[in-house]
């Protein structure tokens, strides 16, 4: 999923236009071959990422050789970060489990009928639990340092992409 984090942030929603997806899902299909032969040989892939041609706030232009500088800094402190959110549930969950059928790091474990995100299982960021919830019921908690947006913004995922075909591959994984 890209930027599986972006619904934490404000006007997130407004950003998901049906041009967008089609435009990422291009660009991804053009290079499906490739990522396929990159993981079927378990080679390390250093590729730039080029981000999705929105333009930077023009508050920021200054700034970019600095901030490409420190980059992979921020880009380890960005993974750190994305695997350490506060996921809990709502009142409108209903106890399905999905979220725990579908969570490959099996950091979701349906306790007394509800989701319960294990502390000490490392969330691996892939954001299923959130993003195929149903009834978007899945959230994350706000941070002194970042607000989050969740339960104002919709939920992404590959139209072609199934619950259950996660739930099987993982299955196939763990079996």
């Amino acid at each position: 999923m890209p930027s599986g984090s972006d619904p934490i942030l404000k006007r997130y929603a407004s950003r998901i236009t049906e041009e967008r997806i089609r435009k990422l899902e291009s660009e991804m299909l053009a290079r499906l071959d490739s990522i396929q032969t990159i993981n079927v040989d378990q080679e390390i892939s250093r590729e730039k990422d080029t981000g999705d041609g929105t333009p930077p706030p023009i508050l920021l232009v200054p700034f970019l050789p600095l901030i490409s500088a420190i980059s992979p800094l921020l880009v380890r402190f960005g993974k750190l970060v994305e695997t350490t959110f506060d996921f809990y549930y709502d009142d409108k969950c209903t106890g399905c489990g999905l979220c725990e059928d579908i969570c490959l790091s099996e950091k979701v474990q349906m306790t007394d009928g509800k989701p319960i995100w294990q502390e000490t299982v490392k969330c691996q960021g892939c954001f299923a639990c959130f993003n195929y919830c149903q009834l978007e019921s899945i959230q994350i908690k706000s941070r002194w340092w970042l607000k989050s947006y969740t339960d104002q913004n919709g939920r992404y995922h590959h139209a072609d992409i199934t619950a259950t075909d996660i739930a099987e591959q993982k299955s196939i994984v763990t079996s």
